[in-house]
């Protein structure tokens, strides 16, 4: 009799041999190869001949910038949503501009979706050595940050032991400036307009000194149209290189104040064409419209979590301007639903509306007379350049009274006592049978019913 052959028994002797146990012995014993670990430092010299450097990105900022260099790492403030496209462009574009270089020199090798970055730096900055390359990007963090980082500490100590509550993050300061040189005051006085930008650029530069997050925007407006001086809508502005500093000041001030005043020239330029029709007002409630809507889109790219604090500063010489009074209203309410403050500096005359506006946004209004205008700088750094935070603990000058009247829609007057529709609400310095407005046709008031007299008896 036999037995069938057992199937496998060859297959488990071969797994059971000793060649086979000593081949898997040898491969599991097998020791890991050690991993390099990457050398100390925020620069990294490659056999290539170029650079590694470590960045630590915090995005979310009011301001893009390098901030500090650590013993292992660079840090960044980043003016970008924490998108990967976004936040990769922005970091190149401000390594490129701190170290002057171009972008093409510069490719990021790790870290393209988180906050720790590996930057690999090529061409003529790989013929440095790390010394001197590590040198550079020292000089490229702005020491005046640091030093108004050390003033904001020194001055609110004081502040926050008498409760003044400040807002942790920046703000930002939109310069609403009327450039119309058909002004009657700067009509008398030309040279006038130039010292009018220079006490607006110097509110400027000390707004950004206040805070390292504080930011500024400044809008033109004339009797033609509204436009953006800072930051200006031509992006090749921003990256010429004949706009950096060559004095020791501050570059983001250069350049600022740089592009603010050739845009004026080019305004300027335009308003003296002859055919341009000549005007002394300004539209100013437009170049409002469009500060509001710059909030707008600056509180959409930043988180929820960081609210931007905006306020307005309108600067005008033009006096009343009743004819833009519908323009004027839907702003300053919209202003008051987004918590934007609008402060006005108006120049010799009054304005009624800029007024109200101020009112009812929670602002300050203040006239500078024309025996004061060489003191304007003082004037608005006494009481426009303090944010709402500061406002409490200053004496500041108040309003005694606001000019609330309201402009008539048939002649765009300011009136005292009109004729008000009782439908839409429009407003008339005169009776008129027919609204213009909502076409509703009013009953014309007739005499009044004559009374009966008593008959009084006659005395007899």
């Amino acid at each position: 009799m036999t037995w069938p052959p057992v199937v496998g028994l060859r297959r488990f002797h071969r797994l059971a041999s000793p060649v086979f146990m000593a081949k898997k012995s040898k491969t599991a014993v097998r020791a890991p190869t050690p991993s390099t670990p990457s050398p100390p430092g925020p620069i990294i010299r490659l056999a290539s001949g170029q650079f590694h450097l470590k960045l630590c990105v915090q995005p979310n900022c009011a301001q893009s910038a390098l901030t500090e260099v650590t013993e292992d790492e660079i840090r960044m403030r980043l003016n970008a949503p924490p998108r990967e496209g976004q936040a990769n462009l922005a970091v190149i574009n401000v390594l490129a501009k701190s170290l002057g270089c171009s972008k093409t020199d510069l490719r990021i090798v790790q870290g393209q979706k988180g906050r720790n970055k590996v930057v690999e730096v090529s061409g003529q900055l790989a013929d440095l050595t790390s010394e001197l390359l590590l040198i550079k990007i020292r000089s490229g963090i702005s020491c005046e940050l640091k030093m108004s980082d050390l003033a904001v500490t020194t001055a609110t100590s004081d502040l926050q032991d008498r409760g003044v509550q400040l807002s942790p993050q920046g703000q930002l300061l939109i310069l609403v400036l009327d450039m119309n040189p058909n002004q009657a005051f700067f009509t008398k006085q030309p040279e006038a307009l130039f010292h009018w930008l220079d006490s607006a650029l110097g509110l400027a530069h000390s707004h950004l000194m206040l805070h390292p997050n504080n930011t500024i925007a400044a809008i033109a407006s004339h009797s033609q149209s509204c436009s953006f001086l800072y930051p200006s809508q031509n992006p090749e502005l921003h990256e010429n290189s004949s706009l950096r500093q060559r004095d020791g000041q501050f570059e983001g001030f250069y350049q600022m104040e740089a592009i603010i005043r050739r845009e004026v020239s080019r305004i300027l330029l335009q308003e003296v064409q002859p055919s341009v029709q000549v005007t002394s007002d300004s539209l100013l409630s437009g170049a409002l419209s469009q500060a509001l809507s710059y909030v707008n889109r600056k509180r959409h790219e930043i988180s929820v979590a960081e609210n931007l604090v905006a306020r307005i500063l309108v600067m005008s010489a033009s006096g009343d301007t009743a004819t833009q009074y519908m323009n004027y209203m839907n702003v300053f309410f919209s202003a008051q639903k987004m918590n934007v403050v609008i402060d006005t500096c108006m120049l010799e005359k009054d304005a009624g509306l800029l007024q109200q506006g101020a009112d009812i946004t929670g602002g300050v209004y203040h006239r500078v007379q024309a025996k004061h205008f060489p003191a304007l700088l003082q004037f608005l750094t006494w009481i426009f350049l303090p944010d709402t935070n500061l406002r409490d603990a200053l004496s500041l000058p108040s309003m005694d009274r606001v000019d609330y009247r309201a402009a008539c829609f048939c002649h765009r007057n300011l009136i005292d006592i009109g004729f008000v529709c009782s439908v839409c609400l429009s407003i008339f310095c005169k009776f008129s049978p027919i609204c213009t407005t909502c076409h509703t046709v009013f009953k014309t008031p007739g005499p009044l019913p004559g009374m009966k007299r008593k008959a009084v008896p006659s005395s007899q």
